[in-house]
């Protein structure tokens, strides 16, 4: 399983009850002027419900992901991993 497996499976866990959330996918952002080369997207129906900055980020750095985030010019959000960022 990829690191990023392991993170589309605790923000599942995360997201279990909350019908905000939408759906998540994995980009290859390899071919971008991005900081890592793949990420998770997550979409929502309403991004300013919860400041998943101070929500969700924390409680994936508590369980050992070590992640960083970017929101996204729709209604989404980019998580991945600090170790695969590019540079």
């Amino acid at each position: 399983m990829s690191n990023l497996d392991h993170i589309l499976y605790d923000v599942h866990e995360y997201f279990i009850l909350n019908k905000n959330f939408l759906r998540a996918c994995f980009e290859d952002l390899s071919l971008t002027d991005s900081e890592c080369a793949e990420a998770l997207r997550l979409y929502f129906n309403d991004i300013k419900e919860e400041e998943y900055h101070n929500t969700l980020i924390p409680t994936l750095n508590r369980v050992g992901h070590d992640i960083h985030f970017a929101y996204g010019e729709d209604q989404s959000m980019y998580i991945y991993k600090k170790s695969d960022q590019v540079g």
